[in-house]
């Protein structure tokens, strides 16, 4: 048989029509003849093994690829004919208006046998039973099967308009989720010259897009591609199916990041089916669409809402008009009001896509971008310090001053990690957030590079830079307590009359901290000899003391929270000696909730009495949680504290002598 085929691409989902010769005059004759002799639509699909590129759950550009099944769409199964590359969704069975009947030819190049269903059409059944071995049978499949390499033909008779799916009616729990399923879609009326598309019987529209629900769990996938699924070895069942990526027409956000409607300035018609095992619920931001038909089935009166309930293996017909003025174009967000916008954990995923219009009147108009230009990335500047790795949330990331006007589409760094110019390293999320790790012991200005998508274009790659120094001790430290006061058993008041609260095992107990020859020191060790000056800690601040010798002496940062006597949530700065003075470092760690739950950085490189033989110890905390420490006014090092939320506000400043016999002196502080 000579056939002809044509392809046209809509929203993602191959749609494939059969012609057979002498079309236009078959076509005219068709019309003279009664409904039952009409034309039938007929399609010849392969099905296949395929995979599936899906994001990285590490935020890399590395896509992870899924086993796939999937349908390819062939003019014929003779060594003349040809196929297109297999999808997922399957190709769209499209059956022009006063057809009643759909043939489908299905050849099995899976390693499994396989059917084909579709839900809500009817056709004679031949269901296939699995017998085990005490003669028990059960349903493996609800129509007559394609063994492996073997071809069978599908046919449906008395179609009526509407949206149906298309799916394997074999072990349906597995084989609809490895990707095999499609839409089937008649019209009442197709469109002419001189008439409107009726969907279905006074439900006419102008364009029409479809959106075709899925999931993706890769345990499962993965099982059925080695063979496991079914044995001991693997999972023989989906009771523990746990989707990580969710789909709309086979791509998770960004990958469908715009679906355009195709056909003329108007009304449109969207297909709503769910070929996943669990309920989603399309919603409309903006806008509200009226629900005309579930299962091709019209409804009597239609419902003016903006969701619409999709439970697994239902279709809705859906008819929304946009705004009527669109200016350069509009786009509409469509997400799962389930909230399925993830990608394997990645936040910005899932099930959104925007409905995309372009100008009306304008050729092209439906469906066509307002605007081809890709987003515009600015060059970004940051500062960094000297072997200090630094955490750039998404509020300050390299998107914020990014623009994209013409396309009102949310935009996204494509994440990346790699080497900087100097030989430092950078992880960039798609939020735009990043972390930045400078070469050890370098200072200058290092850079990096990035790339911004809005989902249909990419920018122009932008620079980050880096500007990594070495920073210089605190200046203009005020003094502010020198212990010259008589107090053998607490710190009482400065001489300015400021009290020092400090933590003591109850409220008898003496306190850790006293007065000894005009320098603060430590009676005891119950809690750790912590006290905190009664004053307001600046959102930035230095402080610092001197000490002979200082070594277990730390200065503390920001605490706030708790009670006076014990904060919850403080930072600590202590210079530590070691054995014998063997191995001296300094310490930074964070405190939360009273107890130590990060050690945060052990800096070295600094002489072997810096900590023991007297000296003096200085500590900065900036606003956004960046702590710095200097033994003896030398730069020591530093860390970018991984909970920066909690080192944003305001805090009190104090001490800890946690060993028996420690002092200091010359507590000082200054805001900068």
């Amino acid at each position: 048989m000579n056939k002809q085929q044509t392809y046209q691409v809509e929203n993602a989902i191959m749609s494939t029509h059969q012609f057979k010769p002498g079309a236009l005059a078959l076509a005219i004759a068709a019309a003279l003849l009664p409904a039952s002799q009409a034309l039938a639509a007929e399609y010849w699909l392969k099905a296949v093994a395929t995979t599936a590129s899906m994001p990285n759950p590490d935020g890399s550009a590395v896509p992870v690829l899924v086993p796939m099944w999937g349908y390819q769409s062939c003019t014929g199964f003779a060594s003349a004919d040809t196929c297109a590359p297999a999808s997922v969704p399957g190709p769209a069975l499209n059956v022009p208006a006063g057809e009643t009947t759909l043939t489908v030819h299905l050849q099995n190049n899976l390693p499994a046998p396989t059917s084909l269903v579709v839900n809500g059409l009817h056709k004679p059944m031949a269901p296939v039973f699995a017998t085990d071995d005490q003669g028990r049978r059960r349903v493996r499949s609800f129509d007559k099967e394609v063994a492996a390499g073997a071809t069978e033909v599908y046919a449906w008779t008395g179609i009526k308009p509407g949206t149906y799916l298309y799916q394997s009616g074999t072990q349906p729990q597995v084989q609809v989720q490895m990707g095999l399923y499609g839409a089937v879609m008649g019209n009442a009326v197709d469109a002419s010259p001189t008439a409107r598309a009726q969907a279905y019987a006074g439900v006419a529209y102008d364009n029409q897009a479809t959106l075709l629900y899925s999931e993706i769990d890769p345990a499962l996938h993965a099982a059925v591609a080695d063979n496991s699924y079914g044995t001991t070895a693997g999972p023989t069942s989906t009771f523990n199916y746990q989707p990580k990526y969710f789909l709309i027409n086979g791509q998770p956000y960004p990958g469908n990041a715009v679906i355009a409607p195709v056909g003329a300035p108007g009304t449109t018609l969207l297909r709503l089916l769910n070929a996943g095992l669990t309920t989603h619920v399309p919603m409309i931001d903006g806008l509200h669409w009226n629900v005309v038909a579930e299962d091709g089935k019209p409804y009597t009166f239609s419902a003016r809402q903006y969701t619409a309930l999709l439970p697994a293996a239902k279709t809705l017909d859906v008819v929304l008009t946009p705004a009527a003025d669109l200016g350069g174009g509009t786009r509409y967000a469509i997400l799962d009001r389930r909230l399925n916008l993830s990608n394997s954990g990645q936040a910005q995923g899932g099930m959104l896509a925007f409905l995309g219009y372009g100008v009306q009147g304008v050729a092209g108009a439906v469906g066509a971008a307002p605007n081809g230009a890709a987003p515009t990335p600015v060059a970004d500047s940051y500062a960094g310090v000297k072997d200090v790795s630094i955490s750039i949330s998404s509020a300050e990331g390299v998107l914020l001053n990014d623009t994209d006007p013409a396309n009102p589409l949310p935009l996204r760094a494509v994440a990346a990690s790699g080497a900087t110019a100097l030989g430092g390293s950078y992880q960039l999320s798609s939020s735009g957030a990043f972390t930045y790790t400078p070469p050890s012991g370098v200072v200058g200005a290092d850079t990096f590079s990035y790339v911004v998508t809005d989902g249909r274009a990419l920018s122009a790659p932008a620079l980050v830079t880096v500007t990594v120094q070495k920073p210089l001790a605190p200046a203009n430290m005020a003094v502010l307590d020198d212990f010259t006061r008589t107090d053998a058993s607490s710190l009482g008041n400065t001489g300015a009359g400021t009290a020092w609260s400090q933590q003591v095992g109850t409220t008898t107990s003496v306190p850790d901290l006293g007065i000894a020859g005009a320098a603060a020191r430590s009676n005891g060790v119950t809690l750790g000899g912590l006290a905190l000056l009664n004053q307001p800690f600046a959102p930035s601040q230095a402080v610092g003391f001197s000490a002979t010798p200082f070594a277990d002496s730390a200065l503390v940062l920001k605490a706030s929270g708790g009670s006076a006597n014990a904060p919850a949530n403080y930072v600590r700065v202590r210079c530590e000696a070691g054995l014998n003075n063997s191995n001296p470092e300094l310490v930074i760690a964070t405190i939360l909730g009273g107890s130590n739950v990060s050690v945060a950085a052990r800096q070295a490189g600094f002489a072997t009495t810096a900590c023991a033989g007297g000296g003096t110890l200085a500590a900065a905390i900036s606003a956004k949680g960046l702590v710095t420490a200097f033994v003896n006014g030398a730069y020591v090092g530093g860390v970018q504290l991984p909970e920066v939320s909690a080192w944003t506000g305001a805090g009190k400043l104090g001490i800890q002598l946690q060993t028996l016999g420690a002092s200091i002196d010359n507590f000082s502080g200054a805001s900068y």
